[in-house]
C-alpha cells in the first residue's frame, strides 16, 4: 500500500495563511488552526467567539415550559448538562439541557420574585443559592427524590439582584443589595460576614447595588456596579485585616464623558476568562462619543494597571441606551504605578 504523502503542520499553517484575508478570519479557519495545534485557545476564543459567520449560523435549540411568571435567572451547573431557573412564580425548576426537558422543581422558599439561583460548584448539584426581591438570601438542599429543604442564611434592606460565587469553591459566595450592603457568606458558617455598605463618590450617600463578579483568575477580587457610573474593585484581603466595615475600593473605572452624570446606573458586570471586566451602562440621554474618552479613576496601587474599552450601541429616540465598557486588568507585581488608563471607541 502506498504512502500517502502529508503536509505537515508548518506547511498547512503557510496553506492557511496564503488564503485571502476573509478566510483566514473566518471562524472556520480558526477552528482547523486549533484542531492542527497551531492557535493557543485562548486566541481561539478572541477570534471564534466574535465571529459573524458562527452568530449567523446560531439558531434556537429548543424552548423549556415549566414557569408561571416571567424568568429572571438562568444558570448552568459546572458540567453544563444541567440548568437551573428561577421566576416571579418564586420557584427554582431543574432542566436536562442535553433532553430539554423539565427534572424536577420546589418551592425556593422567597415571599417575592426570586432574582437569581446559583448551582454551588462541587456540591453533586445538591445545593442551590438564591436571592430575590424580598431582600433574602437562601440556600436550598436537594434531596434524592428532588424534594428541597430550604433556609433563610442572610438579608438585605432592599432587593437582592446578584449573588457571585467564588470560583472553584462549594462554600463561599457574596451578595449586594439595592442597601448598598456586601456580604461574605460561607456555608460552613452560620451568620455571614458584613463586609461594608457602598457609598456615592459625590455625596457619601449609601449607593444601590445591581451586581458582583469575582476575579475567575484571582478570587481575592470582586467588582461591584451600583445607581452611579463607577465600577469599583476590592481586595477581600483587605477586608479581612479589620473589623470594621470600611468601604475602600482598590481602584474606579469610568468614562471621561460619563463622570458626573445624571441617571447612570451599571445594571451589569462579568468577568471573562481573561481577568477583563465588562460593564453594562444604563442611561436615558444621548452623549455623542468621541475618541479619548476613557478615563481611570483613583490612584493605581501595586496590585493593577488598567486598560479600558468602550463599545457603544446609541438610539437615536432619546430612550434608554446602554453602553458596554471593557476594563483589562493584568498583575503589576514590581510595585510601580501602572500607566494612566487609555480607551477607545470600537
Amino acid at each position: 500500500m502506498a504512502e500517502t504523502d502529508r503536509a505537515g503542520p508548518s506547511e498547512q499553517l503557510a496553506e492557511v495563511e496564503e488564503k485571502p484575508y476573509r478566510d483566514r478570519t473566518s471562524a472556520f479557519c480558526e477552528i482547523r488552526k486549533r484542531e492542527l495545534g497551531l492557535s493557543q485557545s485562548t486566541d481561539f476564543s478572541r477570534r471564534a467567539g466574535g465571529s459573524e459567520a458562527l452568530v449567523k449560523r446560531m439558531t434556537q435549540y429548543g424552548k423549556l415550559y415549566g414557569h408561571k411568571g416571567c424568568v429572571n435567572t438562568v444558570c448552568f451547573n459546572l458540567n453544563g448538562n444541567v440548568l437551573v431557573s428561577g421566576s416571579d412564580d418564586k420557584d427554582i425548576i431543574f432542566w436536562d439541557w442535553p433532553m430539554k426537558s423539565k427534572m424536577f422543581s420546589y418551592n425556593s422558599g422567597h415571599i417575592e420574585n426570586v432574582f437569581q439561583a446559583r448551582i454551588m460548584p462541587f456540591s453533586d448539584d445538591r445545593t442551590v443559592i438564591s436571592s430575590g426581591a424580598d431582600g433574602q438570601v437562601r440556600v436550598g438542599e436537594i434531596k434524592e427524590d428532588g424534594e428541597a429543604n430550604t433556609k433563610q442564611i442572610g438579608s438585605h434592606r432592599g432587593r437582592v439582584h446578584k449573588i457571585a460565587i467564588e470560583p472553584g469553591s462549594p462554600h463561599v459566595f457574596y451578595s449586594c443589595g439595592e442597601d448598598g450592603l456586601v456580604q461574605h457568606f460561607d456555608l460552613r458558617s452560620p451568620i455571614p460576614t458584613k463586609l461594608f455598605i457602598c457609598s456615592s463618590i459625590s455625596d457619601n450617600r449609601r449607593l444601590p447595588l445591581n451586581g458582583i463578579v469575582i476575579d475567575p483568575r484571582n478570587p481575592n477580587l470582586f467588582s461591584i456596579g451600583g445607581n452611579d457610573e463607577y465600577a469599583r474593585l476590592y481586595d477581600i484581603r483587605k477586608h479581612h485585616q479589620t473589623d470594621l466595615p470600611t468601604d475602600q475600593p482598590v481602584d474606579l473605572f469610568c468614562p471621561n464623558h460619563l463622570i458626573k452624570s445624571n441617571r447612570i446606573h451599571i445594571t451589569g458586570l462579568s468577568y471573562s476568562n481573561t481577568s477583563e471586566l465588562a460593564c453594562l451602562i444604563q442611561r436615558r440621554t444621548n452623549l455623542p462619543l468621541t475618541k479619548d474618552m476613557g478615563y481611570k479613576g483613583g490612584k493605581p496601587g501595586a496590585l493593577h494597571r488598567a486598560k479600558s474599552t468602550v463599545a457603544s450601541d446609541i438610539g437615536s429616540d432619546g430612550e434608554e441606551d446602554r453602553e458596554a465598557i471593557v476594563v483589562r486588568f493584568s498583575n503589576d507585581e514590581d510595585g510601580e504605578d501602572g500607566d494612566p488608563g487609555e480607551c477607545s471607541i470600537t
